[in-house]
């Protein structure tokens, strides 16, 4: 996929958020996403679209999929499945900071325990570790 469109997401969002009050909730949380990428001064109009895109399609899962064992997984997957960029990917699963910890540790090939309520990733090596939530 090339860099994803509004539209795209707009689409995708569509398909698997029918109920509207969730569809607000979407709207509403990209409308701050992307007054939130202004605020920390991000002046590229690509870039705030996709602070924008990640807002909108971070639920996008949630009807489908509303258990904490699958939400944000299932999205993530199938929005690889569908080929969009890993950024916005991560971006997504980074709503649920256990999940973003996790996969990002599962792409550097780290193990992740979860520690209570704080969560530690171990290289196995000398590395950086991210520090726990």
């Amino acid at each position: 996929m090339t860099r994803p469109s509004r539209e795209d997401a707009w689409s995708l969002l569509a398909a698997y958020t029918l109920s509207q009050p969730l569809r607000r909730h979407a709207l509403s949380v990209e409308a701050s996403m992307r007054h939130l990428a202004r605020s920390a001064g991000v002046t590229d109009p690509e870039e705030v679209t996709t602070w924008g895109l990640v807002g909108l399609l971070h639920d996008f899962d949630y009807e489908r999929f509303p258990t904490e064992a699958d939400h944000v997984w299932r999205g993530m997957e199938i929005l690889r499945e569908k080929g969009w960029p890993e950024e916005i990917v991560l971006a997504i699963g980074g709503h649920e900071v256990q999940c973003f910890i996790m996969a990002v540790a599962a792409d550097r090939g780290m193990r992740v325990a979860n520690i209570g309520r704080g969560i530690s990733a171990h290289s196995g090596s000398s590395g950086s570790t991210p520090q726990p939530a």
